[in-house]
């Protein structure tokens, strides 16, 4: 293997901006994709497992708490208050399609977990 000279390091002398979606319907896209490919994921390292209501509830607040009080979104006013919302939206999310999944019956259509089934189903209901 050939070894690279170490890169130079800057300083940056202005804020950085990093934008991971566009708006809150980009970001409700990608959470979709996300969480089924994380359910898939759940699903191969805990077959079997099926979320309980408590986890169903808790996971949500425990995400909005850490979001909104702990890393202090409520610094960031309406803003961080929406983004603590949608993550523990997100956590909500995807523990109800791991429960949709694990308890549908075997000759039901059940959720995507894949990428090539999450583009099958977006090109099925594509205006």
């Amino acid at each position: 293997a050939e070894s690279r000279p170490p890169r130079e390091r800057g300083l940056l002398h202005n804020p950085l901006h990093h934008y991971s979606y566009d708006s809150i319907s980009h970001y409700l896209q990608k959470m979709n994709d996300y969480t089924s490919l994380q359910v898939a994921n759940l699903l191969r390292s805990r077959p079997g497992f099926v979320p309980g209501f408590v986890k169903i509830l808790f996971s949500p607040l425990s995400h909005f708490v850490r979001n909104y009080v702990t890393r202090r979104g409520y610094r960031d006013g309406m803003q961080g208050f929406l983004l603590a919302v949608l993550d523990s939206l997100y956590a909500l999310a995807l523990y109800a399609k791991l429960r949709e999944y694990a308890t549908a019956p075997g000759d039901g259509e059940r959720p995507p977990i894949d990428m090539d089934a999450i583009r099958a189903m977006k090109r099925r209901y594509a205006p």
